[in-house]
């Protein structure tokens, strides 16, 4: 049941903006659900979240999703015309970075739930479904009777309701708890602070109202509130209206929260979609392939999507299905990995030639989980029998890269600002590797070099060489069946090292380093044979199930979290003879990780935040050389300036755009901050 307060929110927004999309359907889809959202305390229960949101929203997923497809397919009067449109949501790393996974698992739903109701609101014949159960792809089937031209114009409209959901409507702050005075430990993994936070969750769930979104949510850097606020009500005057009801109503005794005014709060966007559209022809699977690829394609040329047989001649030849720029990996190639990777006898452990990524000579990272539950479960086994644990690791490898003469000198000739650099190329810069950059570089930076692939062609030559690099040139010379390779996208190597380097945890550094620097040389081989002239600095990040226990959930986080950290002193880190840098996860300086992690947390989010208001901004200023700038788009620019992550450019932009639409400029938004605002904008400023 809908709460009064929430229809009577929906309801004066509809009236005070005629124009906005904030509806009483919006207000439903947001009632909350049985149960309550808890803490992530492992994988199962995640996907369980997941599938309960999922039958929330009436959204089918995964084989469900498959079936409905096929059936809606199978009922058309011309089943080879039917229309296949695939999308995914824009941003979602740096929304995932921005907010919090928990909202991200609402949001995706959420929006197959608003294409669900846009296809039936309008009378389109047409059917919207998740494709996984957890991943943010979207398709769409429409019937055959409608015209590319009909199905372009529908794409559009629905992008656009997508966009226009929830922009405005959620803010977020962080908070301290404060128990006797006390400021509750966010960071704690013990068992008690966990059962009270989730205690106080629920509390602070059921006081702000029935929708799924508003409550606490703990991060790495802490615990931030997310709140409705009420259109034309004042930032501020809403914050302290729900924490005046958080500690008024919450029932848990020397309870209280407190915002955090060194960081500035900032309000949810709506999430925004694109899509590609193509007709179905024989094969569903290959529709689909071809509907992705007009997306991708669509985006690497700037467009907001497209539709197949509307496309230039120029866009067009990209898209053939026939222009391939990665290949599928033979069969018995694939074979003969398994056979080096064959760990069965001494683990038990099963790789079969199905469990490998089509493309790139290493298992696919959705089999990492399942191949290490089955080694964590044989490797307690095996210790019960012989009454030793037999410790399982877990590696992640990360790859970057330091350009070498024409290439350098052609890199910072288009980019002389570091800081363009950086940016651009997901760089990175440190008193140990120097200027760095990551695997973009090769996707967007090497043209015109005289090489016989370019772009996409030469990254995913790249990853291919990197693949078989560590199969041929470690692996088998170092006689190695002991370890797993998994490829992760875009361009992280996983390693699961089985019964590992002489059964010890110590890690046994010297053969690590060994381990890892060969790994290096052949990556270095593999460049030179393409003819790059770059220079390959790792860092492998690791954790044992010795530290960490056997649930794969856990090591696999730790390894991120562990990974995430450019500080040596925290974890039992060491230099190779290589150049090269192992970090293994040591839980006796936990707390200090902890601490660590949350100021890599912190710096990401920020860093993350400019870069989703730099993509919002760059849609729009597209939009507006093509006249098709929405009153949403001026919406999204106005919560952009009130969260304080407009710079000069989008300022400028959003005051033009907001003056011609009879939207409050940035002066008069300024005007009627009070002093607490300024406060958080000068905070912001200074982190």
């Amino acid at each position: 049941m809908i709460s009064l307060f929430m229809a009577q929110v929906f309801l004066f927004t509809s009236l005070a903006y005629p124009e906005a999309v904030y509806s009483l359907r919006n207000a439903m889809i947001f009632s909350k659900t049985e149960e309550t959202a808890g803490e992530r305390t492992n994988e199962i229960a995640a996907l369980a979240a997941n599938q309960n949101l999922n039958k929330y929203f009436k959204v089918l997923a995964g084989e469900d999703a498959r079936m409905a497809v096929e059936d809606f397919i199978r009922k058309d009067k011309d089943p080879e015309k039917v229309w296949v449109i695939c999308g995914d949501m824009s941003s979602i790393r740096l929304m995932n970075t921005v907010y919090h996974p928990e909202i991200l698992d609402i949001l995706i739903p959420m929006t197959v739930n608003i294409l669900s109701d846009f296809l039936a609101g309008n009378k389109y014949e047409g059917i919207a479904v998740r494709v996984g159960i957890r991943g943010d792809e979207i398709q769409i089937a429409l019937s055959s009777k409608y015209s590319k031209e009909d199905i372009d114009r529908i794409r559009k409209k629905a992008q656009e309701e997508v966009a226009k959901s929830i922009t405005g409507i959620f803010w977020v702050c962080k908070v301290g708890l404060f128990e006797g005075g006390q400021l509750f430990d966010a960071a704690s993994t013990g068992y008690s602070a966990i059962s009270r936070y989730a205690e106080i969750r629920d509390s602070a769930h059921s006081v702000l109202g029935d929708d799924l979104l508003t409550g606490l949510y703990k991060d790495q850097d802490g615990i931030f509130l997310v709140f409705m606020r009420n259109p034309g009500e004042k930032l501020e005057e809403s914050i302290d209206k729900n924490l005046k009801r958080l500690n008024e109503e919450s029932g848990l005794e020397g309870l209280e929260i407190k915002i955090d005014s060194n960081v500035r709060p900032f309000g949810l966007l709506s999430p925004r979609i694109l899509f590609g559209a193509a007709q179905l022809g024989q094969d569903l699977e290959k529709a689909s392939e071809r509907a992705e690829r007009i997306l991708n394609v669509a985006k690497d040329f700037g467009i907001e999507g497209a539709t197949d047989g509307l496309l230039s001649e120029e866009v067009r030849s990209y898209v053939d299905l026939e222009r391939q720029t990665v290949f599928e990996t033979p069969e018995e190639e694939r074979k003969r990995a398994a056979g080096i990777m064959n760990v069965e006898e001494i683990s038990g452990v099963k790789v079969h030639p199905e469990h490998f990524d089509p493309f790139y000579l290493a298992l696919g990272e959705k089999h990492l989980r399942p191949l290490l539950e089955d080694a964590m479960t044989l490797a307690l086994t095996q210790g019960l029998i012989r009454a030793k644990m037999q410790p399982v690791l877990v590696g992640l490898l990360d790859v970057r890269y330091v350009p070498k003469g024409k290439f350098w000198e052609a890199l910072v000739e288009a980019y002389p600002e570091q800081e363009d650099r950086i940016k651009k190329f997901r760089g990175q810069i440190d008193n140990i590797f120097g200027e760095t950059v990551a695997f973009k570089y090769f996707n967007d930076a090497v043209k015109n070099m005289g090489l016989e692939k370019e772009g996409h062609g030469l990254g995913n030559e790249v990853l291919k060489a990197e693949a078989k690099a560590i199969i041929e040139e470690v692996l088998v010379k170092l006689d190695r069946h002991n370890i797993l390779l998994f490829r992760g996208p875009p361009d992280n190597w996983w390693f699961v090292f089985l019964n590992p380097m002489g059964q010890e945890y110590s890690g046994d550094q010297k053969n690590m380093a060994e381990f890892v620097d060969k790994i290096s040389e052949s990556f270095n081989r593999a460049l030179e044979n393409l003819g790059l002239d770059v220079e390959v600095r790792l860092r492998m990040n690791v954790a044992s199930s010795t530290d960490v226990g056997i649930a794969p959930f856990s090591i696999v986080n730790t390894v991120r979290h562990v990974a995430k950290s450019r500080m040596m002193e925290r974890t039992r880190s060491f230099k190779t003879n290589g150049g090269n840098i192992v970090k293994i996860y040591d839980p006796k300086k936990h707390g200090d990780l902890s601490e660590e992690l949350s100021d890599v947390r912190a710096e990401e989010r920020l860093k993350a935040q400019d870069l989703l208001a730099e993509n919002i901004v760059k849609a729009v200023k597209l939009r507006e050389k093509e006249n098709a700038v929405t009153q949403n788009d001026i919406a999204a620019m106005r919560t952009l300036e009130e969260n304080g992550w407009l710079k000069q450019e989008g300022l400028e932009m959003y005051e033009r755009l907001a003056s011609k639409r009879g939207v409050e400029p940035k002066e008069a938004l300024d005007s009627r901050n009070s002093d607490l605002l300024r406060a958080y904008a000068a905070a912001g400023s200074a982190l």
